[in-house]
């Protein structure tokens, strides 16, 4: 497990969890097997995940899975900005 972050009202602490972690807290994380981030409120799943930190998104692969403060979203591949909580979600279905 791996965490950043720190607590404010901008920026809550995410936590990072995968079967392999690689990359750099300064550029880019990479999270295969079992990938997770999670943060309050919410969570995405996927087979494998990169994630961008400067330019703040979230590109998932594999089995995506989407959990946003009751609502679920599933799909192929997802990629995301989650400061503003707009992206694209391919072949998507979702549960409120």
């Amino acid at each position: 497990m791996l965490g950043r972050g720190t607590p404010s009202s901008d920026r809550l602490p995410q936590y990072f969890f995968g079967q392999a972690i690689d990359g750099s807290i300064d550029d880019e994380i990479h999270l295969s097997g079992s990938a997770e981030i999670r943060q309050l409120g919410s969570s995405v799943k996927a087979d494998d995940i990169r994630i961008n930190l400067v330019e703040n998104e979230i590109q998932a692969e594999g089995d995506v899975r989407l959990f946003r403060e009751g609502e679920f979203y599933s799909g192929p591949t997802l990629r995301l900005k989650p400061s503003v909580m707009q992206g694209e979600f391919d072949s998507a279905t979702y549960e409120v």
